[in-house]
């Protein structure tokens, strides 16, 4: 096993595990849910199993993610326990296997789930049902770190895998992955476009063409605003920020391009192209701008650069956007 497919199975379980802790959030409520889609524990993994994979789905679910903005958890909570009750129209969603498969707890499922996990050698006396979703999901993690943890097994645990996928969770957790993604609030539509993915993992790795394609370039320095989108969604990290007290610089380290052109779909700019000279230079920096400074405090803020987009987005310039967030 490479260690590329090693990585990719070790964000194939973050994706579980994340998947997981939003799925209970109904009973533990993490922080992150109200963060925006960007610093979510699952963006990284998501990113990185889209770029790797022939997976428009799991595409799909990270533009869903890029869209979801900072709300607060305990309001998410409330919207997510309303979308399970069925909020007064819609029939409640079912949260356990043996609900959905036969009408009624501790069914069939729940114990053949219970002689599996502990034939993996898991502890299964836990607060909830061996069929609740969230558990079924942390499972699936955990089987995923196993093929990767033992080399000498993986084929044996990727089949269990699969199997897990087709006998129970790809059974009926579908239909939570698709009342989430029809709901009217963006996080939990993210969230249900991820799970949807997640339960029809693809077996092919995508086509990466090899290095003969030029390197990212800022085309007009003018254009490039240093948003950073680009470092976000570049898989193999080769493009960075990098900032102190002088400067915002965009840099790239030629080494890990793998010409994707990630970083020039996701410009709407349109800064950034692939026609780059090759370089044997550890990092190139293809943006550079002067921080702007606080005029109460003389601290740096954001880059001359951002200040120019958003005084042309906001058609004036603000006079708080020269301070910064201690002196507003």
């Amino acid at each position: 096993m490479t260690r590329q497919q090693r990585e990719d199975l070790l964000a194939l379980a973050d994706l579980y595990a994340g998947l997981a802790e939003a799925l209970a959030a109904d009973k533990f409520l993490p922080d992150w849910l109200g963060q925006p889609g960007r610093e979510w524990p699952l963006w990284e993994a998501a990113s990185r199993l889209a770029s790797r994979f022939e997976w428009p789905t799991m595409s799909r679910a990270v533009e869903r993610l890029a869209q979801v903005t900072r709300r607060s958890p305990t309001v998410r909570q409330l919207i997510y326990e309303k979308l399970l009750s069925g909020n007064g129209r819609l029939a409640p969603v079912m949260m356990y296997e043996s609900q959905v498969m036969n009408g009624r707890f501790l069914g069939p499922q729940t114990f053949a789930l219970q002689a599996l996990y502990q034939e993996a050698g898991l502890e299964t006396a836990g607060a909830e049902l061996p069929d609740y979703a969230a558990v079924e999901l942390e499972f699936l993690s955990f089987l995923a770190e196993r093929e990767e943890e033992d080399a000498g097994q993986s084929h044996q645990w990727r089949t269990v895998r699969r199997r897990f996928l087709k006998d129970h969770a790809g059974k009926w957790l579908p239909q939570v992955a698709r009342r989430l993604a029809h709901s009217d609030e963006p996080a939990w539509t993210a969230v249900g476009y991820m799970l949807a993915a997640a339960l029809n993992p693809p077996r092919q790795q995508k086509h990466i063409a090899p290095k003969q394609s030029g390197l990212p370039r800022v085309i007009d320095l003018e254009l490039c605003t240093l948003c950073s989108f680009c470092v976000q969604v570049c898989p193999t990290h080769a493009l960075l920020m990098q900032e102190d007290k002088q400067a915002t610089r965009l840099a790239l380290n030629p080494a890990l391009c793998i010409y994707c052109h990630k970083c020039e779909r996701v410009c709407e700019e349109k800064a950034l192209d692939l026609q780059g000279e090759p370089a044997t230079a550890p990092l190139l920096i293809l943006r550079e701008s002067p921080r702007a400074i606080c005029p109460q405090c003389g601290e740096p803020t954001v880059s001359e650069a951002e200040v120019t987009a958003v005084v042309s987005r906001l058609g004036e310039h603000p006079a708080w956007l020269d301070y910064c967030l201690d002196c507003r």
